[in-house]
């Protein structure tokens, strides 16, 4: 199983979404930036409004074990 500090698994985006004049984000793994953009025209394609890469030593600092 992939976990947040496994160097092997996918990198994680988070897709920035509009909904009711409200900003939010919602986290994907997937290949590439490129990925992360199709999945979400895929998925929200009224909604989406950004895709930023997700660092994960942020991740990490964020969420200490």
């Amino acid at each position: 199983m992939k976990g947040l500090h496994d160097p092997a698994m996918s990198p994680a985006y988070d897709l920035i979404l509009e909904r009711d004049g409200q900003l939010t984000t919602h986290t994907v793994e997937v290949a590439d930036a490129l990925e992360a953009w199709r999945l979400a025209r895929a998925r929200y394609p009224s909604r989406i409004r950004g895709v930023v890469w997700r660092d994960p030593q942020q991740v990490r600092a964020d969420h200490p074990r």
